[in-house]
């Protein structure tokens, strides 16, 4: 793996320490990332704008036009939203992954064991989990036992992905230990009140759902989230969130929504009589109707999700609640998993006001019922009734195109282009060049080991 290229806000400041006329801090030459006089308290910002730029930057926005809620428009973009890709297109989110965070996260960890401060370690543990799960999870096989030492694993090997899950797990029951009852605060994410204990057990019950441990997954979200995890934001150049900073400020029209599959479900006035989509729709994306610059649909980066002085929600109450209602219909508790939908649908009535979700009841997709007019199985309608709404909830997420791996396409996400959708990122093209341990043979549409 390369460490060469230095992007995070520590390297920035050593080398600027490094070439001042006077050296205020030494500089450790084999590892520039490495402060000598740092401490946890310092470092841990590197790993935490690690995980925004993952779940808002580049990956997001490939697995939304992958997922049929984003449409690629110019450029490089439009090539990708018809599965038209190569290694090189995602070479910039495997150095977010591995360089500015996993490599960063571990330098904490260090410090911390050295420190005795065992809620640092903790949340750095959690920080490269999350990083970590990403990366497994969009590429299959890859490194995490020789990741982020270049000196002792110059080409570090890729470990099998249920392999990586296993050992994610066990890392993810260490920093519960570690960090207590602390909870998550600034100045990279917004103080909530979720503590980073509930944050560990939200991602080990997402892990379990990627590998199919569905008791193990509801068992652990019933601990997960009860506030959502969001990173914090500004108003100027530097502090407005990643998706506005790409939307309307640098590369204005590459993404829109044009021809998108979400939103053409959204944009109706009701979805059936329980259901009314428009304030959710409103606030997911514009339309022609109301906005010059929108031919038919773009992502909301006026007055809704994707605004500059938005939050990016990087773990939601709705997809810990979700996780549970799939998991509880997937072990037969049917009555309990209308309840965890319920909550689910229940949070964007809190979130944006009315009462555009009324609750469900099990006999609405029971044979004859509002859900269930062609007499189908009750599972099978109330599990696709779920997984319709984590596909909505989980708008402009990673985990989205997680879902329609995981399911086969359950809820028929429409393709792009083709007979197949895409099942994978491709290997970056740097870890190609510089690692030997990098598989080949993958291709776009070559499933990952937990999705075959």
């Amino acid at each position: 793996m390369k460490y060469n290229k230095i992007y995070t806000w520590a390297a920035a400041a050593t080398l600027l320490l490094a070439t001042s006329c006077e050296k205020i801090v030494p500089v450790d030459e084999k590892d520039p990332n490495r402060f000598p006089g740092s401490s946890e308290e310092l470092m841990i910002a590197g790993p935490e704008l690690a995980t925004v730029m993952a779940a808002s930057g580049e990956m997001t926005r490939i697995a939304g036009m992958y997922t049929h809620q984003f449409t690629g428009a110019d450029r490089q973009y439009t090539s990708i939203n018809r599965y038209i890709t190569t290694s090189g297109d995602y070479d910039n989110a495997w150095t977010s992954l591995y360089v500015d965070g996993v490599k960063q996260a571990r330098l904490v960890q260090d410090y911390a064991i050295n420190s005795n401060k065992k809620d640092y370690l903790g949340r750095a543990q959690i920080l490269e989990a999350y990083l970590i799960g990403i990366a497994t999870s969009l590429w299959g096989d890859v490194p995490f036992s020789q990741a982020a030492n270049k000196e002792a694993y110059p080409n570090p090997k890729f470990d099998n992905q249920l392999e990586v899950y296993t050992k994610l797990q066990t890392l993810l029951d260490s920093a519960i230990v570690n960090v207590g009852s602390e909870t998550v605060s600034g100045p990279v994410y917004v103080a909530t009140g979720v503590s980073w204990a509930e944050l560990a057990y939200s991602l080990k019950a997402r892990y379990y759902m990627h590998t199919g441990n569905y008791a193990q997954a509801l068992a652990a979200a019933q601990n997960g989230v009860a506030q959502d995890w969001k990173s914090a934001h500004g108003e100027n150049d530097g502090d407005i969130n990643l998706m506005y900073s790409f939307l309307d400020y640098y590369r204005a029209g590459y993404m829109t929504a044009d021809g998108a599959y979400l939103p053409s479900i959204l944009d109706t006035a009701t979805m059936n009589t329980k259901t009314i989509e428009a304030s959710r729709f409103s606030y997911f994306y514009l339309s022609g109707g109301n906005t010059w610059y929108a031919s038919q649909y773009d992502p909301n980066m006026s007055d809704g999700i994707f605004a500059y002085n938005q939050s990016f929600v990087l773990f939601s109450v709705a997809e810990n609640q979700l996780i549970m209602a799939e998991a509880a219909r997937r072990t037969s508790d049917n009555n309990s998993a209308v309840g965890y939908l319920n909550n689910a649908r229940n949070y964007w009535d809190s979130f944006l006001g009315g009462d555009s979700y009324q609750d469900f009841v099990l006999a609405d997709f029971q044979n004859g019922g509002m859900m269930n007019p062609n007499n189908l199985p009750e599972g099978d309608v109330l599990l696709k009734e779920i997984l319709l709404e984590k596909y909505k909830a989980l708008y402009g997420t990673i985990e989205a195109f997680n879902d329609m791996r995981r399911t086969h396409n359950l809820i028929g996400i429409p393709l792009k282009s083709g007979t197949q959708y895409p099942e994978r990122f491709l290997y970056p093209q740097e870890e190609i060049n510089s690692n030997t341990s990098t598989p080949s043979g993958k291709t776009l549409f070559t499933k990952t080991e937990v999705n075959q």
